[in-house]
């Protein structure tokens, strides 16, 4: 590919690069960036329709979406380096959003890094660990890994009494529930920002199996967390829980489910 090609796609992929802390930011307006010597244009970002995700910042439009190799000998050199200087400035924009969190939320920090620090001591995290600044989520990954079914071990009164805890509004979550095939079926959604959200999908057969995984969604498109390793784990949470002090809060929710699954009555 062309070395404007490469720059902007490096760019890009430093734009969109996942941060935590994290805030929201706006992502590129499509715009043409084909030769003037075509009859027809290659519009980049290569977003879907009515739908913008970061991931199409690495992809572009020609009548449908394309990957860069196809086009990339219809691409004008000058209109690359404009899109690859917005995307530098919205990567610093985002470490800037990063910094400020982190000063402004400092106390909440430093709760959570303690605790984090803690399960290193103890051993209780993985080797296959991200970068140093999700470090501080480590410990709601390893609540959310222990309230995953078969680690857990639960049984189905003690999962009807989160039911009816949300259902009460003693836990402050929203609930959706169905019954299909003699099945009960529940989404608890834990906590929700903006365009994302955790939650945890439970299901209770006649038989009293409980089953218990946990989804991170991202802008509708559920992301399956408690399965995968710890690094996924932490980076899905770090999408859907932006700041130190919803961390906090999430923690305490989490703690809320856990006892209320543990307690034999």
């Amino acid at each position: 590919m062309k070395e404007a090609t490469i720059t902007l796609l490096n760019a890009a992929a430093e734009a969109i690069r996942p941060r935590w802390p994290h805030a929201r930011h706006i992502l590129p307006e499509e715009r043409d960036v084909s030769s003037r010597r075509i009859e027809y244009s290659v519009v980049w970002p290569g977003y879907g329709e009515g739908k913008k995700e970061p991931g199409d910042l690495l992809l572009f439009r020609c009548g449908t979406r394309t990957r860069p190799e196809a086009v990339d000998h219809l691409l004008d050199p000058r209109k690359l380096a404009s899109a690859a200087k917005e995307c530098r400035a919205i990567a610093k924009a985002r470490d800037r959003m990063a910094q400020e969190i982190r000063e402004l939320e400092c106390q909440e920090l430093n709760v959570l890094i303690a605790e984090a620090n803690a399960l290193v001591a103890a051993g209780l995290v993985p080797a296959d660990l991200p970068g140093e600044e999700f470090y501080p989520l480590y410990p709601i990954a390893s609540r959310i890994l222990s309230l995953h079914t078969p680690r857990l071990d639960t049984s189905p009164d003690a999962l009807q009494r989160v039911f009816h805890a949300i259902i009460s509004g003693e836990l402050p979550f929203g609930i959706r529930v169905e019954t299909r095939d003699s099945v009960q079926l529940a989404t608890i959604t834990v906590l929700e920002s903006a365009d994302t959200a955790l939650q945890m999908d439970a299901s209770l057969r006649a038989s009293g199996e409980v089953s218990i995984s946990w989804n991170a969604v991202v802008n509708g498109n559920p992301l399956p967390i408690a399965a995968s390793t710890f690094r996924i784990c932490v980076e899905r949470v770090a999408a859907v829980c932006p700041t130190p002090r919803q961390a906090l809060l999430l923690i305490k929710r989490l703690d809320a489910i856990r006892l209320m699954l543990h307690q034999t009555e």
